[in-house]
């Protein structure tokens, strides 16, 4: 949602997301494109940290933060699932 509202300031984003299995899967995007993620094993993470890398112009770092700590709250949301 990010990319699609700020994509023309956001020249670049590559980041390292360890999911809930201990794998690691890598993305990259350049404005609102985002290339199709590559799931990695743990062992080719060297130092087994996740990280996000934003390059941007003229978007103030405060929207950026906000955004994306309003993203983690959503994901750790839990949705009822219906029978």
């Amino acid at each position: 949602m990010f990319l699609q509202a700020r994509g023309e300031q956001v020249l670049r984003v590559t980041a390292l997301v360890e999911l809930d299995d201990g794998t690691f899967v890598s993305i990259d995007g350049a404005q609102r494109l985002v290339q199709e993620p590559e799931h990695l094993s743990t062992e080719s993470v060297p130092d087994g940290s996740a990280r996000i890398v934003f390059i941007t112009r003229a978007l103030d770092a405060g929207r950026l933060t906000g955004s994306l700590e309003g993203f983690q709250r959503i994901s750790r949301m839990t949705v009822p699932v219906s029978a």
